[in-house]
């Protein structure tokens, strides 16, 4: 695990202990889970689960164009990337935190993550 993400949990008291290097850290703030997985350099990527996609056809094609849509016009402010993962069987927002930025870097993207959060799952 990261360096930052270590100096993060314990700046937040948080139970558990590290995961094998590489994986994500599982946490729970404002009872939303986040994961926060190490990037070069030192960096963190932050993401938290919005909503699951059904499976391909219609109805996934909706929900993705509901996202789309509301995504779009909040690109320019918004702290957090709208992602499909990889297996298209969910919806994610992401925001990557530099090393430099340190443990305050996390928290902001943290709390803009738990932010977003709420309003995205007012329109999914």
């Amino acid at each position: 695990m990261s360096r930052l993400i270590t100096q993060w949990c314990e700046r937040h008291r948080l139970p558990g202990g590290a995961p094998a290097d590489g994986a994500p850290r599982a946490v729970t703030v404002d009872r939303l889970r986040l994961r926060l997985s190490p990037l070069a350099g030192d960096g963190v990527l932050v993401e938290a689960r919005l909503a699951s996609l059904p499976l391909a056809g219609p109805e996934q094609e909706r929900l993705l164009d509901q996202a789309l849509r509301h995504a779009a016009p909040r690109l320019p402010q918004a702290r957090g990337a709208l992602v499909v993962d990889a297996s298209a069987s969910a919806l994610w927002l992401q925001g990557a935190v530099a090393g430099a930025a340190g443990v305050d870097g996390i928290d902001d993207v943290v709390e803009a993550l738990v932010n977003e959060v709420e309003q995205w799952r007012k329109v999914l």
